[in-house]
């Protein structure tokens, strides 16, 4: 026999078979993008079985396609069942598949386009990469409390899906329960033109922790939508972490998300919330070219609004930036806009994403204090909006954009 048969006749019969095809899944979820890095990116998706997937990725506005990357997929069990009249796309109990890929080697302040291989129908979508360069020029879209209000919604993700942002701050609670026509399937439905435009990074807030009424007698567990559902699709990034509480840095600046609830892992009140925050800020400002830091939260400190925390939760915040180069800070918890000035930082709550709207010039309970919330309010609106931030060498730019799409408050943040 020839010397080169027997050859290729031993290295055939040491491979193995070769692998099944795979069977196309369609998307139930997503897909979506996590986490915000210089130059690597994650994205996720969900199947309802098991299978092989993965996406081809290149340049947003080209034709050409870099690479493709094939994903994992992880098996979770749902228990929460939301099946009510009203709602067309019920949450079921049931095994999901979560998939999940690491892009590499990518370009600082670059925007890429993606498309999911292996899935039934051809799905789409966009993140960016953050900035390393402390000159760089980045639009962000900050918003918090979204809820079903279709024509709200249809209006905020079409202005935001216009303005192209690199990435999506959410100030908190995603979706509610507590609405009849909402559940986490139909709010990947309605927000899907976001989840396709950027990536979306959230605080946690009180929703994410929410009881169907379905649920209401079950004492057992009150975490499992957040479990289920809020973990298994936002959490699980490799930026600094301390439970729900992450930081990332995007060129001279450093945006800095807090959990201000800690019903899972500390909140930025405990002690070992507080040691983490300070030694964030305190990298951040040893960093050579560090301009400031952005603080994100759910739960307001100076609000006139229903959700005020208390003269002590303020002092307790102004503790822990004393010292500190903060001079923003964002909430979400309050359905309206408001803007404070306190000792030089801006505190702006942006709750206007779709809940129902409540009104923030209320009157507190000690007029002493409702008489100071009052002399540091520079505005109020109860209207639905959104935040478009604009990030340059020369700071920070805020523009609040009302649902009719004026521009009804601005403010400029410098180094």
């Amino acid at each position: 026999m020839d010397v080169r048969l027997l050859t290729l006749a031993v290295l055939l019969a040491g491979c193995p078979d070769p692998p099944e095809p795979c069977t196309p899944q369609p998307v139930t979820r997503g897909p979506w993008a996590v986490g915000w890095y210089m130059t690597e990116a994650e994205i996720r998706w969900e199947t309802a079985s098991d299978g092989c997937g993965g996406v081809r990725f290149g340049l947003v506005n080209s034709e050409q396609w870099l690479a493709q990357v094939a994903s994992q997929a992880t098996q979770i069990e749902r228990t929460l069942e939301v099946d009510s009249d009203p709602i067309l796309a019920p949450d079921r109990p049931g095994p999901s598949y979560v998939h999940r890929l690491a892009l590499r080697n990518l370009t600082p302040n670059t925007c890429y386009r993606y498309q999911v291989a292996q899935s039934v129908e051809q799905v789409e979508g966009r993140f960016c990469t953050a900035a390393s360069s402390t000159d760089a020029d980045v639009t962000m879209a900050v918003l918090g409390n979204s809820a079903a209000d279709d024509e709200v919604t249809a209006t905020l993700t079409q202005a935001i899906r216009g303005a192209e942002p690199h990435a999506i701050l959410h100030l908190g609670n995603l979706q509610r329960y507590s609405d009849p026509n909402e559940t986490w399937s139909a709010w990947f439905h309605r927000w899907r033109p976001l989840l396709n435009t950027a990536q979306i990074l959230p605080v946690v807030g009180e929703s994410e922790f929410e009881r169907p009424a379905s649920q209401a007698d079950d004492h057992a567990d009150t975490a499992r939508e957040y479990a289920e559902y809020f973990a298994p699709l936002w959490r699980g990034h490799s930026h600094p972490q301390l439970g729900d509480n992450y930081a990332i840095r995007v060129g001279a600046l450093v945006y800095i998300f807090v959990d201000t609830l800690g019903q899972v892992g500390p909140s930025i009140w405990s002690d070992q919330g507080q040691a983490w925050l300070e030694q964030i800020l305190r990298d951040a400002e040893a960093a050579p070219g560090h301009g400031f830091s952005v603080l994100l939260m759910h739960q307001p400190a100076y609000t006139r609004s229903s959700r005020r925390r208390g003269l002590a939760r303020r002092e307790q915040l102004r503790t822990l930036l004393g010292g500190h180069k903060v001079p923003l800070v964002l909430a979400g918890q309050a359905s309206c806009y408001e803007r404070f000035e306190v000792d030089g930082r801006l505190f702006v709550n942006s709750g206007g994403a779709g809940a129902a709207l409540e009104a923030c010039d209320q009157s507190h309970p000690d007029p002493s204090i409702d008489g100071e919330l009052t002399s540091l309010q520079g505005d109020h609106r109860s209207v639905h909006h959104w935040i478009r931030l604009r990030q340059s060498a020369a700071g920070l730019v805020g523009a609040v954009v009302a649902d009719h799409n004026e521009i009804i408050d601005q403010w400029e943040i410098r180094p």
